[in-house]
């Protein structure tokens, strides 16, 4: 919630705000919607959260986690500040606490949603990544970085998942084996870039699912790994792990790694 604070437009005090004893700040933020932002110096206090009939918010605690308010709900306040949101478009979950709202949202519903990034599995909270301090979501299968400085489509980026997986098991992408044009089988696709192809199962996944701007370059030719005792097809690319599960029918014989689930601190 800080971190989307400090691009909101503060919009003054409000009714229970008494200098020295209570803090009620109110503040606009950019993605639509407001928050209110409530502490107390000393002590804890329940006071009534400010949701009118007909209206629905969000509680949101200084660890992130939320829990929805209704018209007359109460809420405990104490030296830790707890934050109140109305407004503003906003997807929550059943199965997570957490929810996805402004750039983070919108890039969600626009690229698969539930079954190609899964659910959200973090806050928005800075992190520090090569070449700055972004704000950044973990979902299930990938990490949501939003590049302000940007334009758009660019502003929100996917973090290189599939690099920092091998990389998680001391591998080097760049030391795997590669292949040459000329060895590549017929109907597939070869990527001078990496020296990797992409064949089926993985071609179609790829070009219809958002291709090299979501999933990136492929890092690795088809290998098999082991998961529970049985052999596993994948394919490792920048952004994501594909893995063959000739068991489903397709098209959910190819499914994404939760590798957002793998590596969130």
């Amino acid at each position: 919630m800080a971190t989307e604070l400090r691009d909101a437009r503060y919009a003054g005090t409000g009714p229970l705000h008494q200098p020295g004893v209570f803090a009620d700040h109110r503040f606009n933020l950019a993605g639509g919607g407001s928050v209110r932002v409530l502490w107390k110096l000393d002590g804890r206090q329940t006071v009534n959260a400010g949701i009118g009939g007909g209206q629905a918010g969000v509680l949101i605690a200084s660890d992130g986690a939320e829990s929805p308010l209704v018209a007359g709900a109460v809420v405990e306040v104490g030296q830790q500040p707890v934050y109140i949101r109305q407004g503003g478009a906003v997807q929550s979950f059943a199965e997570t606490p957490h929810s996805l709202r402004g750039p983070f949202l919108q890039y969600w519903l626009a690229n698969g949603g539930l079954a190609r990034l899964g659910l959200p599995i973090s806050p928005v909270s800075d992190e520090q990544r090569a070449g700055g301090v972004y704000p950044t979501q973990w979902l299930e299968r990938a990490r949501l970085e939003y590049h302000a400085g940007n334009q758009p489509p660019y502003d929100m980026l996917l973090g290189l998942l599939g690099i920092e997986t091998l990389e998680e098991q001391d591998i080097d992408w760049r030391d795997l084996p590669t292949i040459e044009a000329e060895q590549v089988p017929a109907g597939c696709r070869y990527f001078a870039e990496t020296r990797h192809s992409l064949c089926p199962p993985f071609l179609a996944h790829w070009e219809q699912n958002g291709g090299l701007p979501v999933f990136g370059f492929p890092i690795s030719e088809p290998l098999v790994e082991w998961t529970e005792d049985e052999p596993l097809l994948v394919q490792y690319f920048e952004r994501n792990r594909f893995e063959h599960h000739p068991e489903n029918v397709p098209p959910f014989d190819v499914l994404l790694g939760r590798l957002g689930a793998e590596l969130m601190p």
